[in-house]
Order: structure tokens, then sequence, then C-alpha cells
């Protein structure tokens, strides 16, 4: 709960519902990106530091009835608007937002469903985070790289032009075919995990792993950041090859313990293949109709790929892109 509120994409939030909570609590979501309420030191030799900053408590404390205030606004706004179980809906063509899918089942007579108020804020709030922040991290991440590798990017330009042709709408059976995108976008999340620490584990019982005494009940923090430049794991950690994963065996949706970018076992990430398809069609979408170039007068060496420290993982200095019609 406390990593999501850090988190927690404030420009995605529909202005309608900002605008019905009361002044001093319209920008709740901003406020949970500052101040920083906490920070993280990751050093691939030492265990990830977390550090409380003044005053934390009692913020988080604040934030958290602003965050709970303007999700139930959220859910009453919608509710206002759902007269039957038959809503036509306008958010698109025949298209059910999740909030109005949310509410409906809570209004349905199956008893398998135990939505109440305060989990269907907490099914928003993991969709807000979880399932747009770190995904808007790995695919911007995936274009700087692009950007600072031109020929990986021409390289990726022309096998989707190849494959996709002049069809103005992609399709899921050639977005398989692109298995150079798949690379690209498995590289980068290698090089830059958008949560470099992955979610505190306790260990249940005493264990001893490679000769260290590991007492039940630690905390235990795995930094993920490290395994992906790891120099007895990878060859040339720190250079973005995607060749690396061209016909290799490992995934995202294998148990692979070299690649742990949305963790691994029942506690992994349960969004990221909703992650990677969202990334996959974006660029692909993008190369097929427009040259992604860099502005005038800015080469590849000024790309700035310095990453933030902290609880999630963004580029320092924003990116800067044009995007033209084809050629």
């Amino acid at each position: 709960m406390f990593v999501k509120q850090m988190n927690f994409p404030a420009n995605h939030v529909p202005k309608n519902y900002r605008n019905a909570l009361p002044v001093q609590e319209r920008n709740a979501p901003s406020k949970l990106m500052q101040p920083k309420l906490c920070s993280v030191t990751v050093n691939p030799t030492r265990m990830p530091t977390l550090r409380f900053h003044v005053g934390a408590n009692r913020k988080l404390d604040a934030t958290v009835k602003a965050l709970d205030s303007f999700l139930g606004q959220a859910l009453d706004d919608r509710l206002a608007k759902i007269s039957s179980l038959e809503t036509k809906h306008e958010d698109g063509e025949g298209a059910e937002p999740l909030i109005d899918v949310l509410l409906l089942n809570k209004k349905s007579d199956d008893i398998r469903l135990t939505l109440d108020r305060d989990t269907m804020k907490a099914l928003l709030l993991d969709m807000y985070v979880a399932g747009t922040q770190t995904t808007a991290a790995l695919l911007e991440w995936s274009v700087a790289e692009l950007l600072a590798n031109p020929h990986v990017l021409k390289k990726l330009t022309t096998e989707i032009r190849t494959i996709v042709k002049d069809k103005q709408v992609i399709t899921n059976d050639e977005l398989d075919q692109i298995e150079y995108l798949k690379a690209v976008v498995t590289e980068a999340a290698r090089l830059h995990p958008p949560g470099p620490v992955l979610s505190t584990r306790i260990t249940t019982e005493d264990v001893n792993v490679m000769g260290y005494d590991i007492a039940k009940g630690t905390r235990v923090y795995i930094n993920a950041w490290a395994i992906g430049r790891d120099p007895k794991v990878w060859d040339r950690p720190n250079e973005f090859m995607p060749e690396r994963f061209m016909g290799d065996s490992i995934s995202f949706l294998k148990h692979d313990f070299k690649l742990l970018t949305f963790g691994a076992g029942r506690r992994g990430c349960s969004g990221k293949t909703f992650a990677l398809a969202v990334i996959e069609h974006f660029i692909a979408n993008m190369l097929c109709k427009f040259d992604l170039v860099l502005p005038d007068g800015v080469t590849k060496d000024d790309v700035d790929l310095t990453e933030t420290i902290g609880l999630s993982n963004r580029p320092k200095f924003p990116l800067l892109a044009l995007v033209k019609p084809r050629t």
C-alpha cells in the first residue's frame, strides 16, 4: 500500500472527479508524488536502504485520507449515472469502464462476489497505480533506448513495417510475429526495471542461502536492478542488446530468476501480460505509421539515460523526441 501511494499517476485522474472534491483535496493524487515521503538507495554491492523523511507519517496519513475521499467520490459519481444493469456507456463503442463493471457486479445476485466499497477502492487504486505508472515507465525507457541506439531502432522499424505493411490496425497475430519487438521490450525491462527493489519478503523458517544463515522472520529485499546487471549472469550487462533474447528461453512468463522485472512465483506481478501488451501495441503502431527521431541538433549521445533513485525507476530527465509521418 505504501509503495503504491508513492507512485500514483495523477495525470491519469479524470478532471471531473478532481473538481467534485473539496478544494483542499483536489490535488490529492499529486500530493502522492511530492513531496517525497521516503526514498530508496539501490547499490549493487549492498542491501537497498529505505529512508523515511521527517514528518512522513503525518503527511502519509493526510494523503491517505484525501485519496480515500477522492476514490469514494469517483464511485459515487459513477453510481449516480447507473440506473440499471443495461446502462449505456459513454466511454467507447460498447466498452465498459472498470469502475462500472465493479459497481454493476456489486448489484448482481451472484453470491460469489464480495465487492464492498473498500474492496472496489483498492481495485481502482491498483489499476491507477500498478496498471499505469509502471507500464508508462517501461514504455518511456523502451523509447529512450531506441533513440540512444539508432541501429536497433532501424532494425525494429524495418521488421514491423515488413510484417504489418500498410495495414491501419495491427492484429495480435501480427504482433506475435514481431519477435524483435519483444526482445527490445525485454531488454529495456532488464536494464531499467520500473520497480528496482521488489516487494519485501519475510522468511518463514531458518534457511541457508549460498553459505549465509538467514533466520526465520528476517525481512528480505530483492534487488532486481542489480540482478539484471550482474556480469556473472549477463554478457556485457550494461549494453542495450535485444539480440540476447532472440531465440532465448528466458521469458517474463517463466520462472527465470535472472529476469525479475515482474517478480516471480505466486507473488509475481499479475499485470505483466497487460503491461507488455500495451507497450508492444504502442511501439508497433507508432513505428508502423511514423518515424521516431530526435529533435534537430540532438544526437544519440545526448540521450540521457540517468535513472531516478527511489521506489520507482523513471528517467531523471524528460525524454525529448519527435514523430514524423513515415517516409
